[in-house]
């Protein structure tokens, strides 16, 4: 799946991401967008869940340094806030 919306300027990207050793579904997807407040501040967000139960958190890599994002227990979500464009980022599993 990849899907691209576009409003007034604002876009969402999003894709899942496919692991063989799940059998053919998705290991995780993602998804990103902009998002500018009402004080007009531009924000990136980038945001996915985790379909894989041996995956324990997330590589963000592009934001200028790698960082590890976790993975919420409760719900399999991972996000952050960044300020590179979604395009220019990599998520990869970490298991």
């Amino acid at each position: 799946m990849f899907c691209r919306i576009s409003k007034q300027g604002q876009g969402l990207k999003c894709a899942n991401h496919l692991d063989s050793k799940v059998q053919g579904h998705s290991a995780f997807s993602t998804s990103g967008f902009e998002y500018e407040t009402k004080s007009g501040l531009k924000v990136s967000i980038h945001a996915g869940k985790v379909f894989d139960n041996s995956i324990q958190a997330m590589q963000l890599v592009g934001d200028r340094n790698e960082r590890e994002l976790p993975v919420h227990k409760d719900s399999n979500l991972f996000f952050t806030i960044h300020q590179m464009p979604y395009l220019s980022l990599e998520v990869t599993a970490k298991k």
